[in-house]
Order: structure tokens, then sequence, then C-alpha cells
């Protein structure tokens, strides 16, 4: 049932990113929504769905994109990755989830237009430039907006509730959970 909810989710960003992101595109770059649910299925999930479900947002990013299996490929990959750093490293805070989400598209859109270079397509630098540090930026501060619904804590996600009467705790911290 918990695999459902997370296999609506990705399946809700990927319509998002491919019907209603063309009018919030900054400098002609839009944040990968895609992207940020690999990396949020990848923090939560077991390995086995995290990469299934990777595969799925590759496959519709794909589908969606003028792209050749790029994403297909690359988002197992960074799905691998990232379980395999968190069993290594601590993601529980913020600003460094937002730090690994900023490193991970930047490199993806680094590969993309590596591949494309590769493939014969020419791409000016400053389009690719423009490409690899906005769209890096713009997906980070998009994730920033996402976790600010979710709240991920020791591998479970769960929705937080901005309520006026929430409880406080003695350090004056909302306790938003119930």
């Amino acid at each position: 049932m918990r695999n459902l909810k997370f296999f609506f989710f990705v399946l809700i960003l990927g319509i998002c990113q491919a019907v209603f992101l063309d009018y919030f595109k900054i400098f002609n770059v839009k944040p990968d929504l895609l992207l940020i649910s690999v990396i949020i299925v990848s923090l939560v999930l077991k390995p086995a769905w995290a990469v299934v479900l990777s595969l799925f947002a590759g496959i519709f990013k794909d589908t969606f994109a003028s792209c050749s299996f790029i994403n297909t490929f690359l988002f197992p990959l960074w799905s691998f990755f990232i379980i395999k750093l968190s069993s290594k490293l601590s993601f529980d805070e913020l600003p460094i989830r937002m730090g690994l989400v900023f490193i991970v598209a930047i490199v993806h859109n680094i590969f993309c237009a590596l591949i494309f270079i590769c493939s014969g397509k020419i791409i000016p630098p400053g389009i690719i430039l423009r490409i690899v540090i906005v769209g890096a930026f713009y997906t980070a501060i998009v994730f920033l907006l996402v976790s600010t619904e979710l709240r991920i804590s020791n591998g479970k996600i769960c929705k937080l509730r901005f309520e006026p009467d929430a409880r406080r705790d003695d350090e004056g911290v909302v306790n938003a959970l119930r």
C-alpha cells in the first residue's frame, strides 16, 4: 500500500512536470520534479522498490521529453548511488538533502549534456551552462518547496500539518505530527 502511494507520488510529479511547469520556466529552464521524486523515493523506500520507481520515473520522463532513454538509464543509477550513500551518511537534515539534490541535479545535467554532445548535436556552451547551473539551483529550490510539504524522518515520510492550534513542546517547536 505504501509503495502504491509513492507510485502515485512519482506519477503526479511526472504529470506536473510534463504539463504545468512550462508556465514556470526561468531562463527557459524547468525544475526536474522527477529527479526530485527519485531522490525522495531513494531516501525513503526499500532499495528494490526505489530502483523500480526510479526506472518508472526515467521511462516516464523519456516518454514525454525528446530524450533517447537517457533518464531511463540514469535515474536507477542515481537511486542506487543515493541508497549506497545513505547507508554511509545521514540525510536527516534539510540542508544536507538540498545539497544532495543540487549535486545530483548538476551532475545529471552535465551527463545529459555530454550525451547530447557525443551524439552529434551542437549545443552552445552558454546554453549548457545555463541549463546545468540554473536547472540545478531551480531543482534544489523546488525540492525545498516539496520538502516543506513532506517530512522525511528515519526513512519515513510524513505529511506535515500546519494548524494554528498545534501543540508545542518544551523547546517551542511545533509538534506537527500527532
